[in-house]
């Protein structure tokens, strides 16, 4: 490196006259050192990575993020064999009211009457409809009196019909 106090080789060290260098000699100067110093490089602790780094968009410019989807409706599961919706027939239980009366199925047809199964209108508790399952109907209205028990189904179609008629059919959470 080279030292700015020293004079370079064959130079003179003093002006003659005592006066100070021109500005133009100290500038020449100046970029004589500056010439001779740009082939060095500082040396560094990191390495030097041999691809620059990619540019990066400026945030003005930058695509929108995606948008994380909104979260699914959660609904709870609708038990086997209990219905929320229509087509409204004896045989189904539902988990709210019917809004039309509901409709007869086909069911065999018994030799003896007393063979055939009871059936039980269910018209408060906790799923209401028509039903041939004791255990259903015991269960759908445990502590509400809201289930009686008939001979067929057209009677047991008749009483949910008649009370859905007068409003008294309701499913109690």
């Amino acid at each position: 490196m080279t030292n700015l106090n020293t004079p370079a080789p064959g130079t003179a060290t003093s002006v003659p006259g005592g006066a100070a260098p021109a500005a133009a000699d100290t500038a020449a100067a100046l970029q004589t050192v500056l010439a001779a110093m740009a082939h060095l490089t500082m040396p560094s602790s990191t390495p030097t990575p041999s691809a620059p780094p990619a540019p990066t968009a400026s945030p003005a410019i930058a695509a929108p993020a995606p948008a994380a989807p909104a979260p699914a409706p959660v609904t709870p599961p609708v038990p086997a064999g209990l219905r929320t919706q229509g087509p409204w027939l004896a045989g189904w239980l539902y988990l709210v009211v019917p809004p039309q009366h509901l409709q007869h199925i086909a069911e065999p047809t018994y030799d003896n009457p007393d063979d055939a199964p009871r059936w039980y209108s269910i018209n408060k508790g906790r799923y209401v409809g028509v039903t041939t399952n004791n255990g259903l109907a015991l269960n759908a209205v445990s502590g509400v009196s809201g289930s009686k028990k008939h001979r067929s189904q057209v009677a047991a179609l008749a009483a949910f019909n008649q009370m859905l008629d007068y409003g008294m059919v309701a499913v109690l959470v």
